[in-house]
């Protein structure tokens, strides 16, 4: 009798553990069976429109979604919940077209939205005006001409100098040469807007003139006193009935601060020179240098 209530509980507890087997593998299958939940595909920009060039911050805020998708409008794709896409610029105002798509965790559902985002066009750069100016109006052969530019709208300035050199200071000195002759010296500044698409130039002429010495005039003589009349020519240049003084032989310090020297001021340079004198057939000729800021003596 006490073996087969045994068997009996035995049999039992077996049949309660099938049962709730069973039961739980029922309850299992129901779960799985279980419908997902559909995603709801969304997203937001950083800004509601942007510039050409600028970045677009698209941020996903899907909803349900075990994963997402991208779609850019350069056909690129990406997984990431942010992404960011560089824009181009643009002479006209567009609208790029970009997709996200959400799937569900268990990848039964999807859901995508599509939104066009403004990009305005590049607005058109300010023409710019090249100007600038000079510290003096004329200069001297051998002075330094300072040259600042007063451009406006510009991003960069060009400089293109007499001596066919360039620079892109906007303050800039050239120092010019030494001439026996009056020169035009030209200069051409451009202007470029500072984002190169716009330029503008303009070119002055700086007056240049000879560079001066002085050239002071005595006649040796056996006697100290008394003065000789002639008419001098100088090079191709006529000067008349001149008057200097006489000078004795003997007399060996004479400089230009000497009393009553014929003085003139010429650019530096070599001349010809001839001086005639009434009453001598044969002009007194040679030779006079010219310096720089220098009194020459010419002894007649």
């Amino acid at each position: 009798m006490k073996k087969i209530v045994k068997n009996t509980a035995k049999a039992m507890f077996i049949a309660t553990l099938g049962l709730l087997l069973i039961i739980g593998c029922k309850k299992k299958e129901k779960e799985e069976d279980k419908e997902e939940t559909q995603p709801v595909a969304s997203f937001t920009t950083d800004k509601a429109e942007y510039d050409g060039g600028e970045t677009i911050i698209l941020t996903s805020t899907s909803q349900n979604a075990g994963s997402v998708k991208w779609i850019l409008p350069n056909g690129t794709t990406s997984n990431d919940k942010v992404v960011s896409f560089v824009t181009s610029t643009t002479v006209i105002d567009m609208e790029l077209p970009v997709t996200l798509h959400a799937t569900s965790p268990k990848g039964t559902k999807t859901d995508y939205v599509i939104k066009n985002i403004k990009v305005k066009a590049e607005p058109e750069e300010e023409q710019p005006v090249a100007s600038f100016t000079t510290d003096k109006a004329e200069y001297k052969g051998g002075e330094t001409i300072i040259l600042t530019s007063t451009s406006t709208g510009t991003g960069t300035v060009t400089w293109t100098l007499p001596d066919n050199s360039t620079s892109t200071e906007k303050v800039l000195s050239y120092v010019t040469a030494t001439t026996s002759a009056e020169q035009n010296l030209s200069f051409k500044l451009e202007a470029t807007s500072p984002k190169g698409t716009k330029t503008h130039n303009v070119t002055k002429s700086i007056k240049v003139t000879p560079t001066e010495g002085t050239v002071a005039m005595y006649k040796k003589h056996i006697d100290n006193s008394g003065t000789v009349t002639g008419t001098l020519t100088i090079g191709s240049t006529v000067y008349g009935e001149i008057t200097i003084p006489k000078i004795d032989d003997e007399v060996t310090s004479v400089d230009c601060s000497h009393q009553g020297l014929f003085k003139l001021s010429l650019p530096a340079g070599q001349y010809s020179f001839s001086l005639v004198i009434p009453g001598i057939p044969t002009p007194i000729t040679g030779y006079a240098n010219v310096y720089t800021n220098f009194c020459s003596l010419v002894q007649f």
